[in-house]
């Protein structure tokens, strides 16, 4: 009996506790990946979000941005001041971003021209005298590759077999290239670049086959961010930009030879 009792006074206790809490993140919005299309360009700004909820009157709110457990902006309301920035990222943090809105209020951490470096954990902690509430997300930032290229021969010294190389340019972090069909045997070797930071890679294999329509499909670990090219056309219309996250149809791929053939036979 004592024990049911005991396990109700938890129950009670802890209820309190969520009612009795004094600041709360009601919205964190950090992406899992962002592209940097052009590290120089004005427009090439990203905004994190975390709104949150406080009780009236309460006091000593500290609102604060981490980066890989670094403290880099922090602001603290009841002063009447501008927020201050920390560490090396202060000179890309725009400290005019932060927007109050009666009792809901928000706290965006806005990166002005980001760089490839800037990959890592993000926390936004939101405490006052009572409480805190914290949230995190690692994000990957991605240099998009400036090439994509499927290149596939017919080795005239022997029937049947065929080279495949696909190589991507330029591109961070390192990418995963795939083939397909997948060749039973296939070698990959990349390459960094110590002045841009960025990674070439290449896929090679040469196999026995009759088939001759591939598919190169690039993506990068941990988000969405995946290109594909096949063989049939490898100028930049060929890329399959899918970064929201449809990937391109395989089947839609392999038939574009066929679908070209067609037209040849229609227009002549």
């Amino acid at each position: 009996m004592h024990g049911h009792n005991f396990g109700y006074i938890l129950i009670i206790l802890g209820t309190i506790s969520i009612v009795s809490k004094a600041v709360k993140i009601t919205n964190f919005q950090v992406p899992e990946w962002f592209e940097i299309r052009d590290e120089d360009s004005p427009d090439n700004k990203l905004e994190m979000d975390c709104a949150y909820e406080i009780e009236p009157n309460e006091k000593g709110i500290v609102l604060q941005w981490f980066f890989n457990g670094t403290l880099i902006y922090q602001w603290l309301p009841e002063e009447r001041k501008p927020p201050h920035t920390f560490t090396n990222m202060k000179h890309f943090i725009d400290t005019n971003a932060t927007q109050p809105d009666g009792s809901q209020r928000r706290f965006p951490l806005v990166l002005l021209k980001p760089t490839k470096n800037m990959t890592g954990e993000y926390t936004c902690q939101v405490g006052s005298y009572k409480t805190d509430d914290k949230r995190v997300q690692h994000l990957q930032m991605i240099t998009p590759e400036t090439d994509l290229k499927l290149s596939v021969v017919e080795l005239d010294t022997e029937p049947d077999m065929v080279s495949i190389e696909c190589i991507v340019k330029n591109i961070y972090p390192l990418p995963s290239l795939k083939i397909m069909p997948e060749p039973e045997k296939f070698t990959s070797k990349s390459r960094y670049d110590n002045v841009t930071g960025l990674y070439s890679t290449t896929t090679y294999s040469t196999v026995r086959t009759n088939q001759t329509n591939f598919i190169c499909y690039l993506s990068i670990n941990g988000t969405g961010y995946h290109r594909s090219t096949n063989n049939s056309a490898n100028d930049s219309d060929s890329l399959s930009d899918t970064s929201s996250g449809n990937m391109v149809s395989i089947v839609q791929l392999t038939l574009l030879p066929l679908f070209y053939i067609m037209g040849i036979c229609v227009f002549h």
